[in-house]
């Protein structure tokens, strides 16, 4: 059971498919959290090696907010 004064940690991700006019397939990823870090990991069926990323958060900061768009072709 979760003490009523325990902070509160959460994290997420989230994905949209999306594609551009020429059909290129694009992922719109987004993560936001508020423990003091957060490490995930991606790559497509094309790809050999993983593409990591490692979000932290800045002095003073209470969330972070990370956008990126990832290439799926």
């Amino acid at each position: 059971m979760t003490p009523i004064n325990a902070e509160k940690y959460v994290g997420f991700i989230l994905l949209k498919a999306m594609s551009n006019e020429n059909n290129q397939q694009f992922i719109e990823f987004l993560c936001a959290h508020n423990t003091q870090t957060m490490c995930f990991g991606h790559m497509t069926t094309h790809q050999n090696k993983v593409t990591t990323v490692f979000s932290e958060l800045k002095s003073g900061e209470s969330l972070t907010i990370n956008l990126d768009f990832i290439s799926s072709t």
